[in-house]
């Protein structure tokens, strides 16, 4: 009698220690429900103040709101929401189609599409919504009916031969993106969609899978994008008609059927390409933070960031200046113009201190030259040595002997070029950028476009030779 009375007081306390430890796990799952909750309503939290807007066809149409914060709000813009669906399976290369072939890779800025949201049956539909916005960029192909093209103060336009530029097909499960008002999850590749209700114009997406696939794709086909920079240059199409687009870091994302793709996909590129700032405010807070990263704003209402473009006429954006307010606050944060691209003037082109900051950027992945005959070795008495431009619209040569202009500025020089005297002399060419012989011109040159650094933009080969008696 007494065993079986043990047995069941026994029973008794295994059964109250289930019934805790099960509480404990349920109350610890909820508490941890609720810190993620009230976490993700305040990652979320934002409220925009009055956004930038445009009138086209009697139809109010705005771009990126601006953020109510400093810092935080520039670092909270360019990350993708948490995905919503289950992660896709591993990256796999996708198909990969050239667009533009200029050259070489290995000397040129691969640009790259993706697309989201767009199923097997609408991959011709992303096609031509790509084209469309690659014959925007660079000013190819028939001009845009509705006349938003960015004519003026669009470097890409020169250096378009600096550019390969390829089309990865991603085809998505579902078609579409996720909404928020009136709610509308779909299963897409990169599980792109509107923000949040607060700030439906902007979009998030998984960029980083988006990049990913860009690496892997492209290196099934031989291009290594990583040589592009840490920066990387991604475009990344959505299946939507709305207005609805975003910069995170190296991904420009654009609405692939909305009516100002072409111009917003641009103004995108420059926050993702080029790391440059929106120049229109929004929170009336006086700006107290540090000098920002971006370099088409300051602190200094001197503007001394840009000093040297001071007082310089640009067609569309007028005379680069100091104007208040940019980077989402309207006191205390300076611009160069009174309006670009990257305030409320979507078809202007960029302000002067930007398309500097833009063609470096370019400089930083290509150089002037995509060959020369080899220089390793003593060359002949009787020699012709020449240098391949990678666009001689835009580069030029110079030949030099022993350090004298010699006044030829082809792509060949040989022992007739020039009267060697017996000894041992250097030939050498150097191929610049035409625009370094244009900064500083007087009268605000078309070609004056880049002031700082031009020993960026040049690129010289030196060949020896021995003359004899």
């Amino acid at each position: 009698m007494t065993t079986m009375i043990i047995f069941m007081h026994m029973m008794r306390v295994s059964r109250l220690l289930t019934y805790l430890a099960l509480s404990l796990a349920l109350s610890l799952a909820l508490s941890l429900a609720l810190s993620l909750a009230l976490l993700g309503s305040t990652a979320w939290s934002q409220s925009p103040a009055d956004s930038p807007c445009v009138v086209i066809d009697g139809q109010l149409l705005c771009h990126e709101p601006p953020c109510q914060s400093s810092p935080s709000a520039r670092s909270l813009r360019h990350q993708p929401p948490t995905p919503l669906h289950v992660a896709p399976p591993p990256p796999v290369p996708f198909p990969v189609t050239t667009l533009v072939d200029h050259g070489p890779s290995e000397n040129r800025v691969d640009l790259v599409f993706v697309g989201d949201g767009y199923q097997v049956s609408e991959l011709a539909d992303y096609a031509d919504q790509v084209q469309y916005v690659v014959d925007g960029i660079f000013l190819t192909g028939d001009p845009d009916p509705d006349q938003l093209d960015v004519t003026i103060n669009n470097p890409y336009v020169r250096y378009a031969r600096f550019f390969n530029v390829h089309r990865i097909d991603v085809p998505s499960p579902e078609s579409g993106i996720d909404l928020v008002s009136p709610t509308r999850e779909v299963n897409t590749y990169f599980d792109c969609g509107q923000w949040s209700e607060e700030i439906p114009r902007l979009s998030g997406c998984d960029t980083n899978l988006a990049l990913e696939i860009a690496r892997q794709s492209m290196s099934s086909v031989g291009v290594d994008i990583s040589l592009d920079g840490p920066r990387g240059w991604l475009g990344l199409a959505m299946n939507t008609d709305l207005y609805v687009n975003g910069g995170a870091y190296a991904v420009a994302m654009f609405a692939g059927l909305n009516q100002l793709r072409r111009p917003i996909m641009m103004h995108e590129a420059a926050h993702s390409w080029h790391n440059l700032a929106d120049e229109y405010g929004g929170s009336t807070e006086l700006y107290t933070g540090v000098e920002p990263e971006e370099l088409n704003v300051t602190i200094s209402s001197t503007g001394q960031r840009w000093a040297s473009w001071l007082g310089y006429q640009q067609l569309g954006n007028g005379t680069q200046s100091v104007w208040e307010g940019g980077r989402y606050h309207d006191f205390g944060i300076f611009r160069p113009t009174d309006d670009s691209i990257m305030r409320f003037a979507l078809t202007n082109g960029y302000n002067s201190p930007s398309i500097e900051k833009m063609i470096h950027d370019i400089y930083t992945v290509v150089s002037p030259l995509d060959a020369w005959s080899d220089e390793t070795q003593l060359l002949p008495q009787e020699f012709s040595v020449s240098v391949t431009p990678l666009d001689p619209r835009v580069i030029l040569t110079e030949w030099y002997v022993d350090g004298v202009d010699t006044s030829s500025n082809g792509l060949t020089f040989t022992q007739e070029s020039y009267d060697l005297t017996p000894g041992l002399h250097t030939i050498t060419a150097v191929a610049y950028d035409e625009i370094v012989i244009h900064a500083f011109s007087p009268n605000s040159h078309p070609l004056d476009l880049v002031r700082h650094d031009l020993e960026r933009l040049e690129q010289s080969v030196t060949w020896t030779v021995v003359v004899g008696p």
